[in-house]
């Protein structure tokens, strides 16, 4: 029979990193430097032979500063030390170093400048690039008091002077979703419609923000806004909507009467029941009064603020018909208005319609002929004796007439 032969393997050594210390040149220099082959020799050796990393200078003799200038052999500076990056959160989730991301744009850090507010002139239009026109006037955005205040440099300004800028498209392309925008909103945005808009709010305009009866409307800003766009009949129409449509026919003439009542009391129905402030001022082309007339006797007499600046039309006893459809007024802007109307206004019954009149405007702003003017100052102060003559022999309240020598007394908000 052949004979087995069997296989030998090699034995394993005893020390199983023999090897590496053969081969290591951290253990051939820990050899060479004497046999400290101990692991805090070892990574003291690589942290010395590591690039970049400084050593530790021996520790040199302190000498007092005198002494170091003495003998002139003063220390340099010590280098300043090196910034420090550190990347990620810190405790609590804050970030620490530098802020993360590109720098910021140079636009960003230049200070923004303000074209919106430099005066330019009333009615004057100003190219804001790619084919947009907007009005710059040096008027403040309402003439109407109690407006609230929007800051110049908020996200909110800069929004809705976008959307007054571009007004007439967002009426195209955003006329489903206008309608759910807050009441303080639309209210503001009336305002910047009508200082930048060049043809107003119109009546489209209108009808895609209010939609339907809104109660929570108090202030309807339509300053430089009637022209052939929206004028007084469309706007009474426009405030004063059938509620039903001709083919809709009610139960009974009770059920006609119960569904108009709902939103007044008086029997007709109107879009905004608490409207109080009310804005027509700088119509342009100039309206007949007779129109404003009709206008103010068709809506509710709860109109307590209204602005007719810049009204040049005027009828026979037009003031005291005015007067007689809104009982209920205590402020009333007449700047910029024609001289007739001043001296309409002083045969207005001051203790009976208009006795809860408390301020009366008139200013005369922008480019006025001075002849004009003086002409208009006559009038306004003869109309301020008048009233407070007629008030202080009556036993009325008291009325501020402002004029612009009343810089004092500054009633229209921004």
């Amino acid at each position: 029979m052949a004979k087995k032969h069997k296989i030998k393997f090699p034995k394993p050594t005893l020390d199983p990193h023999s090897y590496f210390k053969n081969t290591s040149p951290c253990a051939a220099g820990a050899s060479s430097a004497g046999g400290d082959t101990s692991v805090n020799s070892i990574l003291a050796k690589l942290r010395s032979e590591a690039p970049g990393v400084a050593r530790p200078s021996p520790a040199a003799p302190s000498v007092p500063p005198v002494l170091q200038e003495i003998l002139e052999n003063a220390a340099p500076p010590p280098p300043p030390l090196a910034r420090r990056i550190v990347v990620g959160a810190g405790v609590g989730g804050r970030t620490r170093g530098r802020i993360p991301g590109p720098p910021p744009p140079a636009s960003w850090l230049r200070p923004e400048v303000q074209v919106d507010q430099d005066p330019i002139g009333g009615g004057e239009q100003q190219s804001v690039g790619e084919g947009v026109l907007a009005r710059v006037v040096e008027y403040p955005l309402s003439y109407l008091p109690g407006m609230t205040p929007v800051d110049d440099r908020g996200l909110l300004h800069y929004a809705l002077k976008a959307m007054s800028l571009r007004w007439e498209e967002h009426i195209l392309y955003d006329q489903h979703w206008l309608q759910y925008l807050p009441p303080n909103v639309k209210t503001l945005l009336l305002s910047y419609i009508a200082t930048f808009t060049p043809s107003g709010v119109t009546l489209s305009g209108l009808r895609v923000l209010f939609k339907f009866p809104d109660e929570d409307i108090t202030t309807l800003e339509l300053s430089r806004s009637l022209n052939a766009e929206l004028t007084l009949p469309q706007l009474m129409r426009f405030l004063r909507p059938n509620r039903h449509s001709q083919a809709e026919v009610l139960a009974s003439w009770e059920d006609e009467m119960d569904d108009m009542k709902e939103y007044t009391g008086k029997g007709y129905m109107t879009l905004f029941p608490n409207l109080t402030h009310l804005s027509l001022a700088h119509p342009d082309p100039p309206v007949p009064f007779s129109q404003l007339l009709a206008f103010t006797a068709s809506i509710p007499p709860t109109i307590t603020h209204l602005s007719l600046a810049g009204w040049t039309q005027g009828v026979p006893d037009g003031m005291r018909r005015l007067a007689r459809n809104l009982l209920g007024l205590k402020w009333l802007d007449v700047s910029n208005c024609h001289w007739v109307l001043y001296e309409q206004l002083k045969d207005v019954e001051w203790c009976g319609p208009w006795r809860n009149v408390e301020t009366v405007v008139a200013r005369q702003r922008g480019d006025v002929p001075p002849a004009t003017k003086a002409a208009r100052d006559v009038m306004v102060k003869e109309l301020k004796s008048s009233i407070r003559k007629i008030r202080n022999e009556r036993g009325g309240k008291w009325c501020d007439v402002i004029l612009d020598e009343d810089r004092d007394k500054e009633n229209i908000a921004l």
